[in-house]
Parts: structure tokens; sequence; C-alpha cells
């Protein structure tokens, strides 16, 4: 079915890069983005991952209204020690958030940058986000001892020191609203 773009900011989805259509990643100073030469737009189409939060709450008529990924750190409510980590809940470190898909088979969806080799919007293992974390108890694990996190690049190798995450749960915060 194609892919959704990484896009820094942005929060539309016009269109989705079509499996082997012809598109290329253009770098432009300290910008990239695909380009795909069967649209002839100005107007970039895809998500970070805060909008493709936001969005996915809206489809799923949850009331979310956090825009970027500080407020949703600030005002959601970390996981407790005797709560299950469930499908919805939204993994954050600074600068980024991920949202849990599927808890049977480990897995989230994100829409992660180009510096990391992804540049798109995916289902993806969490053993292929985090070094050592194979599991949603591994990461809860992880969480409720502090410990800290090493991100994987799209080769598995680890490019960036969570010395900070939370497991925030998005339908009981919003329960107070």
């Amino acid at each position: 079915m194609g892919f959704i773009p990484y896009v820094f900011g942005g929060a539309s989805c016009a269109y989705a890069i079509k499996p082997g259509s012809p598109f290329e990643l253009i770098k432009q100073e300290s910008k990239s983005f695909w380009s795909y030469p069967d649209y002839e737009v100005d107007t970039k189409s895809g998500m970070d991952c805060s909008s493709l939060i936001l969005r996915a709450a809206q489809i799923a008529g949850i009331p979310l209204f956090y825009r970027n990924t500080k407020t949703l750190e600030r005002y959601l409510e970390c996981i407790r020690a005797h709560v299950d980590i469930e499908p919805g809940d939204i993994i954050w470190f600074k600068g980024h958030v991920i949202v849990v898909s599927d808890i049977e088979k480990n897995t989230c969806i994100e829409a992660r940058g180009y510096s990391s080799r992804f540049g798109k919007v995916q289902e993806i293992a969490l053993k292929d986000i985090f070094e050592h974390i194979d599991t949603f108890s591994e990461l809860k694990y992880a969480f409720l001892n502090n410990m800290k996190l090493n991100l994987l690049s799209h080769t598995g190798l680890p490019i960036y020191a969570i010395d900070q995450f939370k497991i925030l749960k998005l339908t009981s915060s919003l329960i107070r609203l």
C-alpha cells in the first residue's frame, strides 16, 4: 500500500508513497524529505511522531489535544507498577514519541526521522527500536527501574543513548479532562 513519509512538523497525509514508484530522498540544508516525482506539489505530505499520535487519537474518537512531544510528556500520566501496558500507550523520550500497537507481537507504530535512516511512518518490533528490549515486560521493567536505553538505527546498531524515558497512559490521563 505504500508508506507515509516522515516530515518534521508534518500533520498531513495527502498522499502516500506508492510501492514501486520512483521516489528519492532529497536533502536541503538541514531538512530531508521524500520527493515523489509523480506529484507536482509544493506541500510535503507526511507526519512527524506527535502528529501521528494526534491523528490516530482523532480517528479513534479520543479527545487528545496535545500537538508536540513536550506537551504529551507534561500532561499525560506515567504508567504505574500495578498497571499493564496497553495498545495506545505512548513511549516518550526527549524529542520523540512512539505508540504501542500490539502487546502480543511486541510492536509499536512510529514516525521516525531521517537521522536513523527510516524517514517514514511504520509498524516496528520493539526489539528493533531499543537495544536489549524485546518485550513490553522488559520495557516496563526498565522504566520502573530508571534504566537507560539505546535507540537503534535501521541496521540494528545503537545510535542514541536515552537517559530518561516514560511510558504514558493515554486513556486514563484523558479521563481527568
